[in-house]
């Protein structure tokens, strides 16, 4: 069955039958030189967001650190279904891979 889609997709696009084979011996350093990057940015990214999440954001009022509702919700429970620390490694990770985060407050 999925020789008879492959050739149905390929006569449908006007493709040949001619079949490209690239060997991944040919390009194993590549790969591996790729995949260890990758395990050793992922590695530090998350130590750094181990250590951010880690750390207490403050709330100020008349410039005295004060431990309000604000601070509740910045240090305590942010999300409902998360800690704290699940919640701010999340949108620190989420900050620098993709360089931007959403966080949508709730107001009860």
């Amino acid at each position: 069955m999925t020789t008879g889609i492959r050739t149905f997709f390929r006569s449908f696009l006007g493709g040949n039958s001619e079949r490209i084979e690239i060997s991944s011996a040919e390009y194993a350093e590549e790969i591996e030189s790729a995949a260890i990057e990758a395990y050793a940015l992922t590695t530090v990214i998350d130590l750094i967001v181990k250590m951010l999440a880690s750390c207490e954001l403050k709330v100020f009022d008349n410039n005295k650190p004060v431990k309000n509702m604000t601070w509740y919700r910045l240090n305590v429970q942010p999300n409902r279904n998360q800690t704290a620390s699940e919640f701010w490694s999340e949108v620190w990770k989420k900050l620098i891979f993709f360089g931007e985060v959403l966080i949508v407050p709730r107001y009860n």
